[in-house]
């Protein structure tokens, strides 16, 4: 009875130890939101580049409808 208590104590240390890396992996965490950033930036500048592109269009659409009813 007495090396079940001391086996799952012995589990709860090690587990407890394997979750006390913190100061190690925020950097890591640092980089990856970075880049989860640096992603979303070029997604938004694309999407400009699209709408950009529309609005040409619409306007070129608009101005041949116009020349078209004179």
């Amino acid at each position: 009875m007495m090396k079940k208590y001391l086996f799952i104590l012995f589990i709860s240390f090690l587990l407890i130890g394997g979750c006390s890396g913190k100061e190690d992996q925020t950097g890591k965490e640092r980089s990856d939101k970075e880049h989860i950033l640096s992603d979303q930036v070029r997604a938004l500048e694309k999407a400009k580049g699209v709408e950009q592109v529309l609005q040409k269009s619409t306007d070129k659409r608009i101005t041949d409808i116009e020349e078209q009813n004179k």
